[in-house]
């Protein structure tokens, strides 16, 4: 890849009016400028194109679907609409750190094997530089080059860093394709090329995450399909060759040990059906969560907590005692 690739910055929109400026005003502080921004809006009703094209980006393509075609299939236009060597992903509430692209670009540059690039992130409630949980990187002191063929145990912390979508770069000429499920949309062309190439890990944050209006709290819809069974069908089908028989028991084992998105089950689902479902599956494709004392805590936990007690402890845990320590110099916004 050349030194200077030109990064398609593709970002998903619908009704974003109210909280799409820090994200847009992010972009114009970018030290990387070689870059275009690619937006697929979903049939807004609000005022989002008006907006974006406010801000007068040089390189700005904007297409507004004529009917909502949901998560999955909007990131499918936009793979379609991006003309970059870089797809470079980026959510409308969230914001991306100083340099993030930079940084994105030059792990890129630096080996010619490298096919996917992954990062650290923090979630954030209404101001950006308080943290209130994270994902942290693999090695703080260096960015790191993962093989999974010869390293398939580091498939976990890379599954862990890949649930948000922001900050995640896919090199064009690998690029497979969107998928239209939501939880596993933009993961399925990221394991695609993990298969055929290394990803690298960032050794610093590069996006912020907002959760105030995350989707996963707005849209109890989403669960209507399972999310295990989601992951567990995308390892099924990216790994199915045998030489990946130990990434996908692994990867699936790990998925099915996910107690915590339990709770995220029963505090945004639209019915109890949706955790005991999810509870059933953990117990079909996973019987050793019959001997987990962890398994049985966050699922009679859930199950027998008022939904509305349940959200009060979780925000106060993650405002009050969860805050991760993450180096102020990595906060930086201007």
């Amino acid at each position: 890849m050349r030194s200077n690739p030109l990064v398609s910055i593709c970002i998903p929109t619908y009704n974003s009016a109210k909280i799409i400026r820090p994200l847009l005003e992010s972009l114009k502080k970018q030290s990387y400028q070689n870059v275009e921004i690619v937006i697929s809006d979903d049939a807004s009703s609000d005022e989002t194109i008006s907006i974006i094209r406010s801000f007068r980006f040089s390189k700005l393509r904007v297409q507004k679907n004529k009917h909502n075609l949901g998560y999955g299939r909007n990131l499918q236009q936009l793979e379609k609409l991006a003309k970059g060597e870089i797809i470079y992903l980026m959510a409308h509430d969230d914001i991306l750190i100083n340099d993030g692209i930079t940084k994105t670009v030059h792990a890129f540059c630096r080996d010619p094997q490298v096919g996917v690039v992954t990062r650290a992130y923090y979630w954030f409630d209404t101001d950006p530089t308080k943290p209130v949980r994270h994902i942290p990187p693999i090695d703080p002191r260096k960015d790191r080059n993962i093989d999974i063929k010869k390293t398939p145990l580091k498939i976990i912390p890379i599954i862990e860093s890949v649930g948000q979508l922001s900050g995640l770069a896919y090199r064009r000429d690998l690029f497979t394709h969107f998928h239209h499920e939501v939880f596993p949309a933009h993961i399925y062309p990221f394991m695609e090329i993990l298969k055929r190439s290394s990803c690298v890990f960032l050794k610093d944050y590069t996006v912020a995450i907002g959760i105030s209006v995350s989707q996963t709290r707005s849209k109890p819809k989403i669960y209507s399909v399972s999310p295990t069974l989601s992951w567990m069908k995308m390892f099924d089908t990216v790994f199915r060759e045998t030489e990946f028989n130990s990434v996908r028991r692994i990867a699936k084992d790990h998925m099915l040990q996910n107690y915590l998105g339990l709770i995220q089950l029963k505090n945004y689902g639209q019915t109890p059906f949706i955790l005991y479902r999810e509870i059933l599956v953990m117990l079909k494709l996973r019987w050793r969560n019959i001997l987990s004392p962890a398994f049985w805590f966050f699922s009679l936990g859930t199950i027998l907590t008022p939904r509305s007690l349940l959200r009060y402890l979780v925000d106060n845990y993650k405002a009050k005692l969860a805050r991760p320590n993450i180096p102020e110099k990595q906060l930086k916004f201007n």
